[in-house]
């Protein structure tokens, strides 16, 4: 049983890498990096991601606001702009989940229905 939880816990890992690369989430890997499992009993296994941005890419957010500094990383890496060209963008995208929020990317939800369906479960 241990080793079927191992290899399905996996496969999940896999299927929520392939889906953060599909929605072009990566910027600094702390996402894909934060992705880890780990062994509750001999029937139970938890996959998820540590990655404190996980939640909020995965489910959205309502209007906030958020870290401008981290915002401001993002952009420089993600966009490759740095000094002033940076900062407006770091400004724009934080005026803008300070009145919108943010929208879900779901990631989580296809890598579960995406595994379901490649062991030939049906969702």
């Amino acid at each position: 049983m241990m080793e079927i939880l191992d290899r399905l816990a996996d496969k999940l890992m896999e299927r929520i890498r392939h889906e953060i690369h599909m929605a072009d989430l990566i910027a600094s890997g702390r996402l894909i990096r934060s992705i880890g499992k780990r062994r509750i009993s001999d029937t139970e296994m938890e996959v998820g991601l540590t990655a404190k941005h996980a939640p909020i890419m995965n489910y959205g957010a309502e209007p906030h606001a958020p870290n401008y500094d981290e915002l401001l990383e993002w952009v420089i890496g993600k966009k490759g702009e740095t000094g002033d060209e940076a900062r407006k963008a770091a400004w724009r995208i934080y005026w803008h989940i300070k009145k919108y929020g943010l929208e879900g990317r779901h990631y989580l939800d296809r890598a579960v229905i995406g595994l379901v369906r490649d062991l030939g479960g049906d969702v």
